[in-house]
């Protein structure tokens, strides 16, 4: 909350780009071990935030519930430019770090995005969601994340595009919404869509067991 506040009140300040760079380990952004779960170090992270500084700039006013057609030259200029110029972590999986941070710089933009729920949501049928073993075990479906900037980044628009069918919905504007403290998580309309499908996914999960 911290991070996204200082969106709001003190745009790509150094208070806003730290709060950023310290909840990426709260988001599971950074693992110990053999791993390439990690995030670069800060001062690679922070020249890499301020080199979109520009780009940032130009959306920083822009609520992708309002949006229509005029999504599209977003997502084909400014955004896909500060998505591929982020340096977020080792991992060759740019879409998940790179959505996250973009989420924390302009969090009524942009969703963030994770494989176990984001991306099984929109690209699995529930019906896939989970795979049998031989044994008869019930596990979670390995999630795909395809290869290259170009083609993650293709993945990232599509699923902004998803996510503005949601937070543009009449049934979400209908809705009373909850403050906090019952509801701290709700910071925006694209964190209140990807709460709810964290809670669709968790849900589906429980039903078979895991």
């Amino acid at each position: 909350r911290e991070a996204i506040n200082a969106a709001k009140a003190a745009f790509l300040s150094d208070d806003h780009i730290k709060a950023i760079y310290a909840v990426l380990p709260a988001w599971g952004m950074h693992r110990m071990g053999d791993t390439k779960t990690k995030v670069v170090e800060a001062d690679e992270f922070w020249s890499s935030v301020l080199d979109c500084r520009q780009a940032l700039a130009a959306m920083r006013d822009l609520r992708l519930a309002s949006m229509g057609g005029d999504l599209q030259e977003v997502l084909d200029g400014p955004l896909r430019e500060a998505f591929q110029q982020l340096r977020v972590s080792v991992s060759d999986a740019m879409i998940v770090a790179n959505s996250k941070v973009l989420h924390h710089l302009l969090p009524d933009l942009v969703p963030p995005i994770d494989r176990q729920y984001t991306v099984r949501f929109f690209y699995y049928p529930q019906g896939e969601f989970v795979r049998e073993t031989s044994g008869g075990r019930i596990l979670w479906r390995t999630v795909q994340i395809p290869s290259g900037p170009d083609r993650q980044y293709a993945m990232f628009a599509d699923m902004v595009r998803a996510v503005r069918r949601i937070v543009a919905s009449p049934e979400l504007a209908a809705a009373q919404p909850l403050q906090e403290p019952d509801a701290p998580f709700n910071t925006s309309l694209p964190k209140v869509a990807d709460n709810m499908v964290v809670a669709f996914v968790k849900a589906k999960g429980r039903q078979l067991g895991l």
